[in-house]
């Protein structure tokens, strides 16, 4: 059922590149909010995600997923990114989902794919406010994050680090 209904049926009935309300699947713990955001990028296009942390909420997220909801690559690649890991802007985080690293900090790596979905995920009592999904040219990107937002390589090759070893501790038995 998985992958013959639901990816056609629930992700492949969402808009391209445009977040709905957030909304509570029946499923789902109480106050769990959940924001599914079905992608495709041409050549030179990347992907401006913006939300606003809910006042309070403990728990903030996105990650990235193949289009059967897979998350892709979650130990070597910057594919997912909570409150810890984001730069984070008077209550709002900025997200850039491309196929090449171009330095921001809160980077999606979706090297190898042109498609997908990224799902937001909050904890709050309340309906957040509905993120915002901006399709740009990657030779925009420098209008949406300044360079207080890029990271160095070495930046980079430390916050990959840092995740490979919390992968390597909670796979350990």
């Amino acid at each position: 059922m998985w992958v013959k209904d639901i990816p056609l049926r629930v992700f492949g009935a969402l808009p391209k590149n445009f977040a709905i309300p957030p909304m509570q699947p029946p499923s789902a713990m109480a106050g769990a909010w959940f924001v599914p955001v079905s992608w495709e990028l041409q050549d030179g296009e990347a992907l401006v995600i913006e939300y606003e942390i809910p006042r309070g909420s403990p728990y903030a997220g996105i990650c990235l997923t193949n289009k059967w909801g897979e998350m892709i690559d979650i130990e070597t690649r910057q594919t997912s990114l909570n409150l810890a890991q984001s730069q984070i802007d008077n209550g709002r985080v900025r997200i850039l989902l491309s196929t090449e690293d171009f330095r921001v900090h809160n980077w999606l790596d979706a090297r190898g794919y042109r498609s997908g979905v990224v799902t937001w995920r909050a904890s709050t009592p309340d309906q957040p406010a509905t993120p915002i999904v901006t399709v740009i040219r990657a030779d925009q990107i420098g209008k949406y994050f300044n360079p207080a937002q890029r990271v160095s390589d070495q930046d980079r090759a430390t916050a990959m680090s840092a995740r490979l070893r919390h992968f390597a501790e909670r796979n350990t038995p």
